[in-house]
């Protein structure tokens, strides 16, 4: 029984390695916010003193005894040091659609039009749900 070799689409590699890249870019974000916040260089909305005390309370008076953001509102407060991570977080959630675009294009330019059509589905996915258009209740 003869095996067939399988190999990557160059698009495909392409993807891999940018998606390595943008991981390690994220993680060095997310690790600078942490050491910012938790060395204290960058003042938290929410005192460290205080959250062992809200933590644990229904959301409603979690967001009533905090004044914490809710939805996108977070990016008003990313000078603060608990929410500087936020954006580390964000980044890393958007890298699954910044590497669908280098898909995306890559497949048009070699025209392959059903993975051109599946990818371009995935990236309107990926907008609806960040707009929240599909009406999710955030759990």
């Amino acid at each position: 029984m003869e095996q067939k070799k399988f190999t990557n689409l160059h698009e495909q590699m392409a993807y891999g390695a940018l998606l390595e890249k943008l991981v390690n870019v994220s993680m060095i974000v997310l690790f600078i916010s942490f050491v910012l916040y938790v060395g204290g260089f960058l003042a938290p909305l929410i005192p460290i003193e205080q959250l062992s005390t809200v933590w644990n309370l229904p959301l409603e008076e979690f967001l009533a005894q905090t004044d914490a953001p809710t939805g996108w509102q977070w990016v008003n407060h990313i000078h603060t040091g608990d929410y500087l991570s936020f954006a580390g977080i964000a980044f890393l959630v958007a890298i699954t659609g910044i590497c669908y675009l280098v898909l995306l294009i890559g497949f048009a330019k070699d025209g392959h039009k059903i993975y051109l059509f599946i990818t371009s589905a995935e990236i309107g996915l990926i907008i609806l749900a960040a707009a929240n258009v599909m009406g999710g209740s955030g759990h």
